[in-house]
Protein backbone atom coordinates (compact mmCIF):
# COMPACT_ATOMS: atom_id res chain seq x y z
CA UNK A 1 0.00 0.00 0.00
CA UNK A 2 2.52 2.23 0.71
CA UNK A 3 4.48 3.45 -1.66
CA UNK A 4 8.23 1.79 -2.01
CA UNK A 5 9.97 4.98 -1.66
CA UNK A 6 8.46 5.71 1.44
CA UNK A 7 9.15 2.13 3.16
CA UNK A 8 12.09 2.15 5.41
CA UNK A 9 14.51 4.37 6.96
CA UNK A 10 16.76 6.02 4.36
CA UNK A 11 14.89 9.21 3.83
CA UNK A 12 16.14 12.02 6.22
CA UNK A 13 13.01 12.95 8.72
CA UNK A 14 12.01 16.33 7.08
CA UNK A 15 12.13 14.74 3.60
CA UNK A 16 9.93 11.16 4.62
CA UNK A 17 7.49 13.88 6.37
CA UNK A 18 6.97 16.03 3.18
CA UNK A 19 6.96 12.98 0.47
CA UNK A 20 4.95 10.70 2.85
CA UNK A 21 2.12 13.66 3.22
CA UNK A 22 1.80 14.46 -0.36
CA UNK A 23 0.58 10.59 -0.34
CA UNK A 24 -1.75 11.23 2.20
CA UNK A 25 -3.33 13.68 0.41
CA UNK A 26 -4.08 11.42 -2.60
CA UNK A 27 -4.96 9.34 0.27
CA UNK A 28 -7.69 11.61 1.75
CA UNK A 29 -9.05 12.88 -1.85
CA UNK A 30 -9.28 9.33 -3.94
CA UNK A 31 -9.18 6.31 -0.66
CA UNK A 32 -10.54 7.94 2.26
CA UNK A 33 -11.04 4.82 3.24
CA UNK A 34 -9.64 1.79 2.44
CA UNK A 35 -8.75 -1.80 2.81
CA UNK A 36 -5.21 -3.13 2.78
CA UNK A 37 -5.18 -6.99 2.18
CA UNK A 38 -1.48 -7.24 3.14
CA UNK A 39 -1.87 -5.57 6.68
CA UNK A 40 -4.99 -6.87 6.86
CA UNK A 41 -6.75 -3.33 8.33
CA UNK A 42 -8.61 -0.68 6.98
CA UNK A 43 -6.73 2.64 6.96
CA UNK A 44 -8.31 5.87 7.47
CA UNK A 45 -7.60 8.80 6.53
CA UNK A 46 -9.63 11.86 6.72
CA UNK A 47 -9.52 14.20 10.14
CA UNK A 48 -13.52 13.90 11.17
CA UNK A 49 -13.03 10.17 9.97
CA UNK A 50 -10.17 9.32 12.76
CA UNK A 51 -11.87 11.21 14.86
CA UNK A 52 -14.62 9.93 15.36
CA UNK A 53 -13.28 6.27 15.30
CA UNK A 54 -11.45 7.29 18.21
CA UNK A 55 -14.39 8.82 20.46
CA UNK A 56 -16.39 6.38 19.59
CA UNK A 57 -15.00 3.39 21.91
CA UNK A 58 -18.41 1.53 22.33
CA UNK A 59 -18.19 0.49 18.49
CA UNK A 60 -14.33 0.06 17.97
CA UNK A 61 -11.95 -1.28 20.47
CA UNK A 62 -8.46 -0.87 21.53
CA UNK A 63 -7.92 -4.02 23.00
CA UNK A 64 -6.19 -6.84 21.03
CA UNK A 65 -9.02 -9.96 20.17
CA UNK A 66 -8.19 -12.59 18.02
CA UNK A 67 -4.50 -12.73 18.08
CA UNK A 68 -2.23 -15.37 18.74
CA UNK A 69 -0.56 -14.81 21.93
CA UNK A 70 2.35 -17.18 23.43
CA UNK A 71 1.89 -14.55 26.78
CA UNK A 72 -1.09 -12.45 28.09
CA UNK A 73 -0.60 -9.32 26.71
CA UNK A 74 0.91 -7.24 29.12
CA UNK A 75 -1.86 -4.78 31.06
CA UNK A 76 -1.69 -1.77 29.68
CA UNK A 77 -4.57 0.97 29.92
CA UNK A 78 -4.00 1.81 25.64
CA UNK A 79 -5.22 -1.39 25.03
CA UNK A 80 -8.04 -1.20 27.58
CA UNK A 81 -11.97 -0.36 26.92
CA UNK A 82 -14.48 0.80 29.52
CA UNK A 83 -14.85 -0.23 32.55
CA UNK A 84 -11.69 -1.01 33.10
CA UNK A 85 -10.04 1.66 31.14
CA UNK A 86 -12.08 4.09 33.07
CA UNK A 87 -11.10 2.57 36.77
CA UNK A 88 -7.41 2.24 35.81
CA UNK A 89 -7.20 5.61 34.36
CA UNK A 90 -8.35 7.33 37.01
CA UNK A 91 -5.54 5.95 39.53
CA UNK A 92 -3.42 8.49 37.44
CA UNK A 93 -5.15 11.57 37.42
CA UNK A 94 -4.45 12.74 40.28
CA UNK A 95 -0.64 12.31 39.62
CA UNK A 96 -1.56 14.46 36.19
CA UNK A 97 -4.12 17.23 37.19
CA UNK A 98 -3.61 20.50 36.23
CA UNK A 99 -2.96 21.13 39.92
CA UNK A 100 -0.11 18.32 40.20
CA UNK A 101 1.39 19.50 37.39
CA UNK A 102 1.77 23.30 38.25
CA UNK A 103 3.67 22.00 41.71
CA UNK A 104 5.84 20.16 39.59
CA UNK A 105 6.89 22.43 37.07
CA UNK A 106 9.64 24.32 38.83
CA UNK A 107 10.82 20.99 39.70
CA UNK A 108 11.48 20.00 35.66
CA UNK A 109 13.15 23.56 35.50
CA UNK A 110 15.23 22.62 37.82
CA UNK A 111 16.06 19.65 35.95
CA UNK A 112 16.30 21.13 32.50
CA UNK A 113 19.02 23.51 34.39
CA UNK A 114 20.81 20.26 36.03
CA UNK A 115 20.90 18.81 32.48
CA UNK A 116 22.03 21.97 30.69
CA UNK A 117 24.58 23.49 32.97
CA UNK A 118 27.17 21.54 31.98
CA UNK A 119 26.32 21.61 28.06
CA UNK A 120 26.23 25.54 27.85
CA UNK A 121 29.83 26.18 28.18
CA UNK A 122 30.82 23.51 24.90
CA UNK A 123 29.16 25.74 22.55
CA UNK A 124 27.56 22.64 20.70
CA UNK A 125 24.97 19.45 21.91
CA UNK A 126 23.66 16.41 20.29
CA UNK A 127 20.36 17.83 21.35
CA UNK A 128 19.04 14.18 21.22
CA UNK A 129 21.26 12.12 23.36
CA UNK A 130 22.14 15.21 25.46
CA UNK A 131 19.17 16.66 26.39
CA UNK A 132 15.63 15.03 24.80
CA UNK A 133 16.19 11.53 25.80
CA UNK A 134 17.62 12.32 29.69
CA UNK A 135 14.97 14.89 30.77
CA UNK A 136 11.68 12.52 30.43
CA UNK A 137 13.69 9.70 31.84
CA UNK A 138 14.57 11.96 34.50
CA UNK A 139 11.34 13.47 35.29
CA UNK A 140 9.33 9.85 35.18
CA UNK A 141 11.86 8.34 37.14
CA UNK A 142 11.15 11.10 39.99
CA UNK A 143 7.27 10.80 39.58
CA UNK A 144 7.66 6.91 39.97
CA UNK A 145 10.06 7.13 42.52
CA UNK A 146 12.72 5.04 41.18
CA UNK A 147 16.49 6.71 41.27
CA UNK A 148 17.25 8.99 38.05
CA UNK A 149 20.47 7.76 37.92
CA UNK A 150 18.95 4.99 35.88
CA UNK A 151 17.91 6.85 33.53
CA UNK A 152 20.35 5.56 30.94
CA UNK A 153 18.39 1.65 31.71
CA UNK A 154 15.46 3.26 30.71
CA UNK A 155 16.75 5.07 27.84
CA UNK A 156 18.54 1.23 26.45
CA UNK A 157 15.26 -0.60 27.40
CA UNK A 158 12.74 2.10 25.68
CA UNK A 159 15.03 2.08 22.46
CA UNK A 160 15.40 -1.59 22.09
CA UNK A 161 11.74 -1.95 22.22
CA UNK A 162 10.94 0.54 19.32
CA UNK A 163 13.90 0.17 17.06
CA UNK A 164 13.98 -1.89 14.38
CA UNK A 165 17.87 -2.98 14.20
CA UNK A 166 19.99 -2.49 11.00
CA UNK A 167 20.52 -5.62 9.22
CA UNK A 168 24.18 -5.42 9.90
CA UNK A 169 25.88 -4.07 12.63
CA UNK A 170 29.58 -2.88 12.25
CA UNK A 171 31.76 -3.51 15.60
CA UNK A 172 31.22 0.01 15.99
CA UNK A 173 27.06 0.31 16.22
CA UNK A 174 26.00 -1.01 20.10
CA UNK A 175 23.91 -3.96 20.14
CA UNK A 176 20.45 -3.10 21.30
CA UNK A 177 18.53 -5.59 23.31
CA UNK A 178 15.56 -7.93 21.71
CA UNK A 179 12.27 -6.32 22.60
CA UNK A 180 11.55 -9.50 24.52
CA UNK A 181 15.10 -9.25 26.44
CA UNK A 182 14.46 -5.07 27.19
CA UNK A 183 11.00 -5.86 28.75
CA UNK A 184 12.19 -8.68 31.06
CA UNK A 185 14.71 -6.71 31.68
CA UNK A 186 12.54 -3.62 32.77
CA UNK A 187 10.49 -5.97 34.70
CA UNK A 188 12.87 -7.61 36.76
CA UNK A 189 13.95 -3.77 37.67
CA UNK A 190 10.34 -2.90 38.73
CA UNK A 191 9.41 -6.22 39.97
CA UNK A 192 11.85 -5.49 43.82
CA UNK A 193 10.62 -1.78 43.45
CA UNK A 194 6.93 -2.57 43.32
CA UNK A 195 7.17 -5.86 46.41
CA UNK A 196 9.31 -3.24 48.27
CA UNK A 197 6.79 -0.17 47.90
CA UNK A 198 3.70 -2.81 49.26
CA UNK A 199 5.65 -3.52 52.60
CA UNK A 200 7.11 0.26 52.80
CA UNK A 201 4.74 3.00 50.68
CA UNK A 202 6.82 6.23 49.92
CA UNK A 203 5.66 9.59 48.22
CA UNK A 204 6.02 8.41 45.29
CA UNK A 205 3.13 7.16 42.35
CA UNK A 206 4.40 3.44 42.81
CA UNK A 207 3.17 3.41 45.80
CA UNK A 208 -0.11 4.94 44.89
CA UNK A 209 -0.33 1.95 42.80
CA UNK A 210 0.45 -0.37 44.77
CA UNK A 211 -1.58 0.78 47.57
CA UNK A 212 -5.13 1.54 45.07
CA UNK A 213 -8.12 -0.76 44.88
CA UNK A 214 -10.62 -1.57 42.17
CA UNK A 215 -13.75 -2.58 42.94
CA UNK A 216 -12.23 -4.07 46.48
CA UNK A 217 -8.71 -5.52 44.73
CA UNK A 218 -5.42 -4.53 44.87
CA UNK A 219 -3.64 -3.55 41.46
CA UNK A 220 -1.55 -6.76 40.74
CA UNK A 221 2.26 -6.40 40.44
CA UNK A 222 1.74 -7.14 36.56
CA UNK A 223 -0.61 -4.23 36.50
CA UNK A 224 1.65 -1.69 38.34
CA UNK A 225 4.43 -2.97 35.95
CA UNK A 226 1.83 -2.35 32.96
CA UNK A 227 1.33 1.65 34.08
CA UNK A 228 5.61 2.14 34.48
CA UNK A 229 5.83 0.52 31.37
CA UNK A 230 3.27 3.20 29.42
CA UNK A 231 4.53 5.93 31.39
CA UNK A 232 8.05 5.07 30.20
CA UNK A 233 7.17 4.78 27.16
CA UNK A 234 4.74 7.78 26.38
CA UNK A 235 5.98 10.04 28.69
CA UNK A 236 9.41 8.96 28.18
CA UNK A 237 10.07 8.73 24.11
CA UNK A 238 7.30 10.05 22.94
CA UNK A 239 8.57 13.65 24.66
CA UNK A 240 12.09 13.28 23.36
CA UNK A 241 10.74 12.72 19.71
CA UNK A 242 8.59 15.68 20.44
CA UNK A 243 11.57 17.97 21.39
CA UNK A 244 13.71 17.16 18.55
CA UNK A 245 10.70 17.55 15.94
CA UNK A 246 10.28 20.59 17.34
CA UNK A 247 13.16 22.15 16.66
CA UNK A 248 13.24 20.36 13.09
CA UNK A 249 10.32 22.32 12.20
CA UNK A 250 11.89 25.60 13.99
CA UNK A 251 15.43 25.08 11.70
CA UNK A 252 13.13 24.21 8.35
CA UNK A 253 11.68 28.04 8.96
CA UNK A 254 14.38 30.52 10.52
CA UNK A 255 12.00 33.65 10.56
CA UNK A 256 9.52 31.43 13.22
CA UNK A 257 13.39 30.42 15.00
CA UNK A 258 14.37 34.24 15.00
CA UNK A 259 10.29 35.15 16.62
CA UNK A 260 10.40 32.78 19.05
CA UNK A 261 13.51 33.72 20.36
CA UNK A 262 12.79 37.61 20.61
CA UNK A 263 9.19 36.81 21.42
CA UNK A 264 8.90 33.46 24.37
CA UNK A 265 5.12 34.44 24.28
CA UNK A 266 4.84 32.55 20.97
CA UNK A 267 5.97 29.36 22.30
CA UNK A 268 2.70 27.68 23.53
CA UNK A 269 1.29 28.48 19.83
CA UNK A 270 4.75 27.17 18.12
CA UNK A 271 5.04 23.75 20.11
CA UNK A 272 1.17 22.61 19.06
CA UNK A 273 2.01 23.82 15.61
CA UNK A 274 4.53 21.72 15.74
CA UNK A 275 3.16 18.89 17.12
CA UNK A 276 0.60 19.21 14.55
CA UNK A 277 2.88 19.34 12.10
CA UNK A 278 5.21 16.68 12.89
CA UNK A 279 3.90 14.58 15.00
CA UNK A 280 5.96 11.87 17.11
CA UNK A 281 4.13 9.04 15.41
CA UNK A 282 5.45 7.40 12.32
CA UNK A 283 1.90 5.83 11.76
CA UNK A 284 0.65 4.87 8.58
CA UNK A 285 3.86 2.53 7.08
CA UNK A 286 4.32 0.59 10.59
CA UNK A 287 2.01 -2.40 9.45
CA UNK A 288 0.71 -4.46 12.41
CA UNK A 289 3.42 -3.40 14.60
CA UNK A 290 1.58 -0.28 15.18
CA UNK A 291 -0.58 -0.80 18.21
CA UNK A 292 -1.17 3.04 19.21
CA UNK A 293 -4.07 3.65 16.73
CA UNK A 294 -5.74 0.22 15.97
CA UNK A 295 -8.94 -0.50 16.72
CA UNK A 296 -10.78 -3.45 16.43
CA UNK A 297 -14.55 -3.23 15.05
CA UNK A 298 -17.45 -4.62 17.12
CA UNK A 299 -20.52 -4.71 14.72
CA UNK A 300 -20.48 -4.08 11.51
CA UNK A 301 -20.48 -0.38 10.62
CA UNK A 302 -19.74 1.77 7.84
CA UNK A 303 -17.35 4.76 7.38
CA UNK A 304 -16.93 6.93 4.51
CA UNK A 305 -18.83 4.95 2.90
CA UNK A 306 -17.35 1.84 3.29
CA UNK A 307 -18.66 -1.11 5.18
CA UNK A 308 -16.04 -2.37 7.82
CA UNK A 309 -17.55 -5.67 9.85
CA UNK A 310 -16.90 -6.60 13.37
CA UNK A 311 -13.87 -7.80 13.89
CA UNK A 312 -11.68 -6.20 11.45
CA UNK A 313 -9.12 -3.99 12.10
CA UNK A 314 -9.14 -0.49 11.80
CA UNK A 315 -5.92 1.53 11.56
CA UNK A 316 -6.27 5.83 11.78
CA UNK A 317 -3.61 7.90 10.50
CA UNK A 318 -3.00 10.67 12.79
CA UNK A 319 -0.39 12.32 10.16
CA UNK A 320 -2.63 12.36 7.67
CA UNK A 321 -5.81 13.52 9.75
CA UNK A 322 -3.58 16.41 11.12
CA UNK A 323 -3.35 18.02 7.57
CA UNK A 324 -6.86 17.34 6.38
CA UNK A 325 -7.94 20.04 4.22
CA UNK A 326 -11.60 20.30 5.89
CA UNK A 327 -10.51 20.42 9.39
CA UNK A 328 -7.57 22.95 9.11
CA UNK A 329 -6.47 26.18 6.72
CA UNK A 330 -3.44 25.82 4.64
CA UNK A 331 -2.13 22.51 6.60
CA UNK A 332 0.98 22.61 4.71
CA UNK A 333 1.91 26.14 6.08
CA UNK A 334 3.48 25.81 9.31
CA UNK A 335 1.67 28.62 11.75
CA UNK A 336 2.76 28.81 15.32
CA UNK A 337 -0.20 31.49 15.46
CA UNK A 338 -3.12 28.76 13.94
CA UNK A 339 -5.83 28.93 16.22
CA UNK A 340 -8.19 26.75 16.92
CA UNK A 341 -5.42 24.01 16.59
CA UNK A 342 -7.33 21.05 17.08
CA UNK A 343 -4.10 18.79 16.61
CA UNK A 344 -5.16 15.17 17.30
CA UNK A 345 -1.55 14.26 18.51
CA UNK A 346 -2.25 13.35 21.79
CA UNK A 347 -5.04 11.37 20.68
CA UNK A 348 -8.76 11.87 21.19
CA UNK A 349 -11.92 10.53 23.45
CA UNK A 350 -11.23 8.28 26.67
CA UNK A 351 -7.24 7.24 25.35
CA UNK A 352 -6.51 11.19 25.53
CA UNK A 353 -2.63 11.30 26.50
CA UNK A 354 -3.12 11.77 30.53
CA UNK A 355 0.95 12.86 30.07
CA UNK A 356 0.05 15.85 27.70
CA UNK A 357 -0.11 18.31 29.96
CA UNK A 358 3.51 17.62 31.60
CA UNK A 359 4.50 17.16 28.00
CA UNK A 360 3.66 20.91 26.89
CA UNK A 361 5.25 21.70 30.31
CA UNK A 362 8.60 19.96 29.35
CA UNK A 363 8.55 21.06 26.28
CA UNK A 364 8.49 24.98 26.91
CA UNK A 365 10.91 24.75 29.59
CA UNK A 366 13.50 23.53 27.58
CA UNK A 367 13.07 25.01 24.27
CA UNK A 368 12.28 28.48 26.67
CA UNK A 369 15.81 28.03 27.83
CA UNK A 370 17.69 26.99 24.62
CA UNK A 371 16.39 29.85 22.64
CA UNK A 372 17.37 32.43 25.58
CA UNK A 373 20.19 31.10 26.71
CA UNK A 374 22.01 29.61 23.27
CA UNK A 375 22.58 32.72 20.96
CA UNK A 376 22.67 31.76 17.34
CA UNK A 377 21.51 28.63 17.98
CA UNK A 378 22.26 26.75 14.31
CA UNK A 379 22.30 23.03 13.06
CA UNK A 380 25.56 21.71 12.58
CA UNK A 381 26.61 22.14 8.83
CA UNK A 382 27.32 19.03 6.91
CA UNK A 383 25.58 16.51 9.15
CA UNK A 384 23.46 13.93 7.62
CA UNK A 385 20.40 13.55 9.61
CA UNK A 386 18.60 9.90 9.98
CA UNK A 387 15.52 8.92 10.89
CA UNK A 388 14.81 6.64 13.97
CA UNK A 389 14.74 3.29 13.27
CA UNK A 390 11.23 2.50 14.71
CA UNK A 391 8.15 1.67 13.36
CA UNK A 392 6.22 3.66 15.93
CA UNK A 393 8.39 6.52 16.01
CA UNK A 394 9.21 9.09 13.20
CA UNK A 395 11.96 11.67 14.77
CA UNK A 396 15.76 12.11 14.64
CA UNK A 397 18.32 9.94 15.70
CA UNK A 398 20.70 12.55 16.30
CA UNK A 399 20.46 16.38 16.19
CA UNK A 400 23.77 18.23 16.30
CA UNK A 401 23.13 21.63 17.14
CA UNK A 402 26.32 24.67 17.45
CA UNK A 403 25.67 28.15 19.83
CA UNK A 404 27.83 30.93 20.58
CA UNK A 405 29.26 30.57 24.18
CA UNK A 406 29.10 33.64 26.32
CA UNK A 407 32.18 34.74 27.96
CA UNK A 408 30.38 35.86 31.04
CA UNK A 409 28.41 32.57 30.98
CA UNK A 410 27.42 32.08 34.77
CA UNK A 411 25.13 29.00 35.66
CA UNK A 412 22.10 30.21 36.93
CA UNK A 413 19.07 28.85 38.36
CA UNK A 414 16.40 28.50 35.89
CA UNK A 415 12.77 29.37 37.49
CA UNK A 416 9.16 28.94 35.29
CA UNK A 417 8.19 31.72 33.40
CA UNK A 418 4.80 32.87 33.65
CA UNK A 419 4.16 32.12 30.67
CA UNK A 420 5.00 28.04 31.21
CA UNK A 421 2.81 28.80 34.52
CA UNK A 422 0.33 29.42 33.04
CA UNK A 423 0.83 27.44 29.64
CA UNK A 424 -2.24 25.65 28.18
CA UNK A 425 -4.89 25.26 30.87
CA UNK A 426 -6.37 22.37 29.19
CA UNK A 427 -8.48 20.23 30.93
CA UNK A 428 -7.07 16.57 30.34
CA UNK A 429 -9.54 13.83 30.84
CA UNK A 430 -9.73 11.38 33.28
Amino acid sequence: MLPESLQGFSLPPLQWHHEIHAWYRTMRESQPVCYDPEQEYWLIFRYHDVERILHDHETFSSEKRNESQSAPPLPIILSMDPPRHRLMRALLSQAFSQRAIAQRTPRVAAIVEEILAPLLPRGKMDVIADLAAPLPAWVIAEMLGVPPTDAGLFNEWTEAIVTVPPDQVDDQQKQLLTPPQAMQAMQAYFSPIIQERRRHPQPDLISQLVTSEIDGQPLSEIEVFGFCFTLLQAGHIMVTNLLGNALLCFFEHPKILHELAQDSSLLPGAIEEAMRYCPPMRGIGAGKKNMLNRRIALTDTVVGGKLIRKNEAVNVSIASANFDERAFNQPEHFDIRRNPNRHLSFGYGIHFCVGAQLARIELQIVLEQLLKRLPNLQLEPGVALEQVRSNVLLGVKRLPILFEVESSYNSRPVKASRTTELHHSVAIES
